[in-house]
């Protein structure tokens, strides 16, 4: 076992040195308080499981406040340090342990506080941290272990980051700043992504692939990006790839490059940008972040097609962004530095549209049920999520649970809802109320038929008023109010 300090760390090859150890742990250090949001320490996880493609130890984090020494002391606010190790033992620990156990009383860590403080008396971090420990000592049987099977890839390089930083093309942005924006987006959308390497041999196991500047790549790590691509995976790649080959000498093809039949460009020339420009007609719906910035690689297409053009006279002419069908799958390239709501909105596409060209199995399915209904091809019977429920579930303590818990269920006969309360809830009744009735067959209860109660309360709001105290009630919207444009595809407007 070797401990990474704070990963990803270019000086170090740590997918070279994982090669060598039964499991890889790591130990890092996140903000707090109003800095704390989960991001850093997912990205971390993720990167760590990636190593081995296995779980990991995390051997050291944040207990209380951390610093070298007292000018930035920010304990974590209530909850914070358990909902940080949730967090990684979602990403795939198999432990989180703390440095220190107690604060030390002298040298340069006096202020890297541990769990217990400087007086050696249990108090608020030791509670928190005792707490999540017996929740962990009852369900670290069921967690341990955690799998992910992820459908979305980063390419990380150390190389790369070198590369940039040797020859930098702006002092606010460069490789870090690209990936870690890649990733903030796949975070807050809650796509699950794992980490490759230009080593690595499984990019045919994801749909969607995310390569932030390679600089630097051989020809064969490229080839097989190209490859990828042909065999129906999504890449998309960003400014400055394929500039440069593994010795990090810029190649004599011109750029991109091994990636450029691909990516379906070429080009010769690029240009700092002295300040951001917008792309024409905000084709990304990105409104007041409608901007790009610091470079621009003026881009040539072959058999791509353009996505956005900037909005300035001289670079009108050159597309800033491009898609190319490649054999069964697509490149996207992005030629310049893209605001972060650009970028979130570019690769949301990318996996949307992904999404729907690997959808087969969901467009059968759709086309079958216009055709046979459950009682024709005996669907949902016996539904195997009857006895997940039922093993799940106690539902004689769910019946006198002191929160009140509603669920709808509509009556096939009538049309009407029917509110099932604490003490009438059973298997039945959550099958019922999840019952689409061109996948399941009715669900019977007290010998009337039943459906999804979205077909009559969607929601159901009259018990959550008249028969509670809150004097708030709090909707979550799982369809958008707004959108930007027009639904075009059918799977588009039938999610309006």
């Amino acid at each position: 076992m070797h401990d990474f300090a704070g990963p990803p760390r270019p000086e170090v090859n740590e997918p070279q040195v994982s090669r060598s150890l039964d499991i890889a742990a790591a130990n890092p250090y996140h903000g707090t308080q109003d800095q704390f949001d989960g991001e850093a320490s997912s990205m971390v996880g993720d990167y760590m499981r990636s190593l081995k493609n296995t779980n990991y130890l995390i051997t050291e984090t944040n207990a209380e406040a951390i610093g070298w020494d007292s000018k930035d002391q920010f304990p974590p606010y209530d909850g914070q340090l358990r909902l940080d190790v949730y967090t990684h033992v979602s990403s795939g620990a198999n432990m989180v342990e703390y440095w220190h156990w107690h604060s030390i009383h002298y040298g340069q860590e006096t202020y890297w506080k541990g769990v217990l403080g400087h007086d050696l008396v249990p108090g608020r971090t030791y509670e928190e941290v005792s707490r999540t420990a017996h929740e962990l000592h009852r369900v670290g049987p069921e967690i341990a272990d955690t799998q992910r099977k992820n459908q979305v890839a980063i390419l990380y390089s150390n190389d790369s980051y070198y590369g940039i930083e040797f020859m930098k093309f702006s002092d606010r942005a460069n490789y870090r700043s690209v990936l870690r924006q890649m990733y903030g987006v796949l975070y807050r959308a809650n796509k699950g992504v794992d980490f490759v390497f230009p080593e690595s041999t499984n990019l045919s196991n994801y749909k969607v692939i995310l390569v932030p500047p390679l600089y630097i790549a051989s020809d064969g790590v490229l080839a097989g990006l190209a490859e990828y691509v042909r065999g129906g995976g999504n890449l998309v790649v960003s400014l400055k790839s394929g500039f440069c080959n593994e010795f990090s000498t810029v190649r004599w093809e011109m750029a991109p490059g091994p990636l450029r039949e691909a990516a379906g460009l070429h080009y010769q020339e690029f240009s700092t940008l002295r300040q951001p420009l917008a792309l024409k007609g905000d084709p990304f719906g990105a409104g007041a972040e409608n901007k790009v910035s610091e470079w621009a690689e003026m881009l040539i297409t072959d058999t791509a097609k353009p996505l956005a053009y900037y909005d300035q006279p001289f670079f009108a002419k050159y597309p800033a962004i491009t898609r190319n069908s490649f054999g069964k799958g697509t490149l996207t390239y992005e030629g310049t530095v893209l605001s972060d709501k650009l970028q979130e909105r570019v690769l949301l596409d990318v996996l949307e549209r992904a999404g729907r060209r690997y959808d087969i199995a969901f467009t059968a399915f759709d086309m079958m049920a216009r055709v046979f209904s459950p009682y024709d091809l005996a669907f949902g019977a016996p539904n195997p999520l009857m006895k997940v429920l039922s093993d799940s579930i106690d539902f004689a303590r769910l019946a006198v649970a002191p929160i009140k818990l509603f669920i709808t269920a509509t009556n096939v006969r009538t049309g009407r809802p029917r509110v099932f309360r604490n003490g009438e809830l059973s298997p039945d009744v959550l099958l019922a109320s999840a019952c689409l009735p061109a996948m399941f067959q009715a669900v019977e209860i007290d010998g009337e038929a039943y459906w999804d109660g979205g077909y009559s309360g969607n929601p159901t709001i009259t018990p959550l008023v008249r028969e509670c105290e809150s004097h708030d009630t709090l909707l979550i919207a799982v369809n958008p109010v707004e959108r930007q444009g027009t639904p075009r595809s059918a799977r588009e407007i039938l999610d309006s």
